[in-house]
């Protein structure tokens, strides 16, 4: 995930499950406008760079695929600022040289190319060839919210969204083996004013200890007595969960043998293969299925 609205998925080694990667892009089309009814945009290559591009070609809700044998022509007769990295100035530095499509950037000698991009000449020619983005992990925090259908003074439904968009969220941290240092918790009233209360915690990845953290700055935000429209969190301050466990902290450590355990039922069933008992009001008001709630407006952010 890179937005809010994009993402990549290697679907190397799925053909078997999901069909070839074109069938693979129209299922998942067709899921996103009947679940979510928007458009969305598909982007087939061999690596994020083609991929990212192809997809921007695409659109508006398009698909295209570039084979790894049209890669040079697909991409030559683009603009520069296709390319990753070449912003407005860049392409004002390339038009003064008259390097104005990818074809012209290859063929200038390297010694102009870097006289005027410097040493990112080398990496552009690097994902020109073949190169893709090293699989770093930057995100600085994730976070997930939701708008409600009807602003709400349910208390009930209140806390069990909060629960819910906790889980979710520590699920996505344990996948990759992070703690968080600090919880933000965000309401929006009936009349639009947004509160955003943050603490510091331990390093934890429990969805039980931080959702207790959460209920407390919600108590001091609901006191204000107003309906709710959007209830979110955000996780953030990573550390890698590298650390042994202690004898002289029990509690995390069955925290961590149950929620390991949910994990991987939820992996291989679906996360609403078991749900927590006080998210149950949710069935109440939102779609359920195995891959979890369908809220009205579900947003999620990394």
């Amino acid at each position: 995930m890179v937005s809010i609205d994009e993402a990549y998925i290697n679907a190397l080694g799925t053909q078997r499950l999901f069909g070839s990667p074109l069938e693979l892009a129209h299922k998942m089309k067709n899921e996103i406008k009947k679940t979510l009814n928007i458009p969305s945009s598909v982007g087939i290559a061999r690596t994020r760079v083609f991929s990212k591009i192809a997809c921007e070609r695409s659109k508006p809700n398009g698909t295209l695929v570039v084979p790894k044998k049209d890669e040079i022509a697909f991409l030559t007769p683009l603009g520069v600022d296709v390319l990753p990295g070449i912003g407005p100035k860049n392409v004002a530095v390339l038009k003064n040289l008259n390097i104005n499509t990818v074809q012209e950037l290859i063929d200038t000698p390297d010694w102009i190319a870097e006289t005027a991009l410097g040493n990112y000449y080398k990496i552009l020619k690097f994902f020109i060839n073949g190169g893709d983005y090293q699989c770093t992990d930057t995100m600085k925090s994730i976070s997930r919210e939701t708008t409600l259908h009807e602003d709400t003074l349910n208390r009930n439904l209140i806390y069990a969204l909060l629960y819910y968009l906790t889980e979710r969220a520590c699920s996505t941290l344990r996948k990759k083996k992070l703690l968080a240092k600090t919880l933000t918790v965000k309401t929006r009233f009936s009349d639009f004013k947004t509160i955003s209360r943050r603490t510091r915690m331990p390093a934890v990845n429990a969805q039980q200890i931080i959702f207790e953290l959460g209920v407390r700055i919600l108590e001091e935000i609901l006191k204000e007595k107003k309906r709710i429209r959007l209830i979110g969190i955000a996780l953030s301050g990573f550390e890698y969960d590298g650390l042994q466990s202690s004898m002289f902290m029990l509690k995390e450590e069955r925290l961590n043998r149950l929620n390991g355990a949910l994990d991987k039922v939820r992996s291989k069933f679906g996360f609403n293969s078991l749900f927590a008992g006080n998210t149950s009001v949710l069935k109440k008001h939102f779609k359920d299925s195995n891959h979890g709630y369908t809220l009205h407006t579900p947003s999620l952010s990394q």
